[in-house]
């Protein structure tokens, strides 16, 4: 059980990488850009992550350089800029870094802040791969076994290349290895080097974001990318929008997130307090509590109701996400209150509307993929396919992979870690 001097350790491990970061030592100060975009033993600050990993960069740390492309990606403690992006991410790539190389191939294959190229894309996947890329690997497997970015079908190689990154363990890999076809086919020992391409980037065509695991079966899964942020076991997804808070509140909700893998009920004992203070992200935590039963908390929508609209009410994208959720009948208990104290929600569109738009106009891409399924639907409301049209857009503009599937059908979707009150 984690406890108390477990996050004082934590704490302590921070403390020691912050001090000798402020020596000038990169690699201390990649760490201590970690501790903050994980907030681990210090409360998670994006800006201060990026701080650092930025200083790191500057003397040729490849993890920082490309971890700070990840914030300029995603908007993270940044405005969301892609040409510094790909700066990053470039310069990584062209100095052996992989991740930097599955990251630019993704960049190319949505055509997201540049020209969609999946020939690029696939190049840039075989270099990490061959490198020994775990991510690469599976999505160099999926590029054979359908065929893509001028590679020719291949199950063979797709076989291949999917055991190259279960042998890292890589779940989807696993997964993809138990589908009917593959399930019977010898362990492959050598790489068949005559069928692999050779070819590399023309100098003058360079440019300078947790999956649920896939079932197996013999439909082909879709390419992805590692989170670098969220722990995978980590039970809540904390959103990554930066509000302003008490810097009490801030430490009270720091202890929380650090115990919560190992001791749930007296993490939420945390974040309550921390919500009492006016913590944005623990008063949607304890709406969490409360509409799921969390933390020794029991289901109480009315009260789950009332921490959502006060983190609402300071502009955290992830409450007004939760509450449009409800509000157009998401709540797991609206058919079946026996177990909730506090009541049921009235399905109300128009107000899930609202919450939508509140949520997409501060650039949430999964409400803007919601507001968009519900003009399409009419379900409520009178169906505007115009306005659906005009949310997909939008939605996949901001890179949310289901919009950018439908917009895009032959275009793999790519994986995000921006569902925000989803149990991933």
């Amino acid at each position: 059980m984690t406890s108390t001097s477990e996050y004082e350790q934590q704490a302590q491990a921070f403390s020691q990488s912050y001090q000798l970061a402020q020596t000038g030592d990169a690699e201390a100060q990649y760490q201590t850009g970690l501790y903050y975009a994980q907030g681990i033993g210090v409360a998670q600050n994006y800006r201060s992550a990026g701080f650092y990993w930025l200083n790191a960069a500057k003397q040729s740390h490849l993890a920082a350089q490309t971890y700070l492309g990840l914030l300029f990606e995603q908007g993270l403690g940044y405005q969301q800029d892609l040409n510094k992006a790909i700066h990053c991410y470039q310069t990584a790539s062209e100095l052996g870094f992989t991740e930097a190389k599955v990251r630019l191939a993704m960049l190319y294959l949505t055509g997201k802040g540049l020209a969609q190229d999946s020939k690029k894309a696939i190049l840039l996947f075989i270099q990490a791969a061959e490198q020994g890329e775990a991510v690469a690997q599976y999505n160099l497997g999926i590029a054979y076994e359908r065929g893509l970015g001028g590679l020719k079908h291949n199950d063979d190689l797709a076989h291949f290349w999917y055991h190259q990154a279960a042998y890292q363990n890589h779940p989807q890999a696993m997964a993809r290895l138990a589908a009917d076809k593959f399930v019977q086919k010898p362990i492959p020992n050598t790489t068949p080097a005559s069928t692999m391409p050779t070819s590399t980037i023309p100098e003058n065509c360079r440019v300078g974001d947790n999956l649920a695991h896939q079932a197996a079966s013999d439909t082909t899964p879709d390419f992805t990318i590692d989170d670098v942020f969220t722990p995978p076991s980590q039970p809540i997804n904390f959103d990554d929008d930066d509000v302003p808070v008490h810097p009490d509140s801030d430490a009270i909700f720091a202890r929380g997130v650090a115990i919560i893998q190992a001791d749930l009920k007296r993490a939420f004992n945390f974040f309550e307090q921390a919500a009492l203070l006016g913590h944005a992200k623990a008063e949607y935590n304890m709406g969490l509590a409360f509409l799921y039963g969390l933390g020794g908390n029991h289901v109480c929508t009315e009260t789950a109701l009332e921490w959502l609209e006060k983190s609402a009410n300071q502009s955290f994208r992830p409450a007004y996400l939760a509450l449009g959720w409800l509000y157009q009948g998401g709540n797991p208990y609206l058919n079946d209150s026996s177990d909730d104290i506090g009541g049921t929600i009235i399905v109300d569109i128009d107000n899930a509307i609202s919450q939508y738009e509140m949520a997409s106009e501060l650039g949430h891409a999964q409400a803007q993929y919601f507001l968009a399924n519900i003009y399409a639907s009419g379900n409520g409301i009178a169906a505007d396919a115009d306005k659906a049209s005009a949310w997909l857009k939008q939605s996949g503009k901001h890179g949310y992979a289901a919009a950018l599937n439908e917009l895009h059908p032959s275009v793999p979707e790519t994986a995000h870690a921006h569902n925000a009150y989803h149990q991933t």
